[in-house]
């Protein structure tokens, strides 16, 4: 009879930490869902003589909000801390989950540095992310040996992905030396 109760209690208290997970994971989602759409923008901010191919990746294929921050002229681009022609910008949708890694990834691994097109080196990169919960801006330099690749592996980007080609892209300027 005392293994039949200790069975049933077991069950019982299995049972309700199964429903607290599913619920948690439920709001978690929920809270996620309310965040979208979002968009991340990365750019070079190397020296006018370099190209500059800012990558924009956003949840929703439809989504045009990005272009309010790079703007139309080269008054808003300066405005935001970086140049680039908007002419010349890339785009990548994800799904909304690729999204959260992305920007836990990122969140995780963030650089703290001030940096702007006026006091930046050639090797170093700016990362804005825009949701409805947050907006959120890191630099990357050489100094953060990796931090594309280890990207391309959380994201778990296949060697055809048009995305990974893109953060590649962003990759050599990180570890580019000068020579070319």
């Amino acid at each position: 009879m005392k293994n039949r109760i200790f069975i049933v209690a077991g069950l019982f208290l299995w049972f309700l930490m199964l429903c607290s997970c599913l619920n948690s994971k439920r709001e978690q989602q929920s809270e996620n869902e309310k965040c979208i759409p979002a968009f991340v923008l990365i750019v070079s901010l190397a020296k006018e003589n370099k190209p500059k191919y800012p990558l924009i990746i956003r949840t929703d294929k439809n989504d045009t909000s990005y272009l309010k921050l790079i703007g139309s002229d080269r008054e808003n681009l300066e405005k935001n801390g970086f140049t680039a022609s908007k002419e010349y910008y890339r785009l990548s949708t994800i799904t909304p989950v690729s999204y959260f890694t992305f920007k836990s990834y990122i969140v995780a691994h963030n650089t703290h540095k001030n940096r702007t097109v006026f006091n930046a080196d050639d090797n170093t990169m700016k990362i804005m992310l825009f949701d409805k919960c947050d907006t959120l801006s890191y630099a990357v330099d050489k100094k953060d040996t990796g931090y594309f690749s280890k990207m391309i592996d959380t994201l778990n980007l296949q060697p055809d992905d048009e995305l990974r080609g893109y953060i590649h892209y962003y990759h050599e300027i990180q570890q580019w030396d000068g020579n070319r």
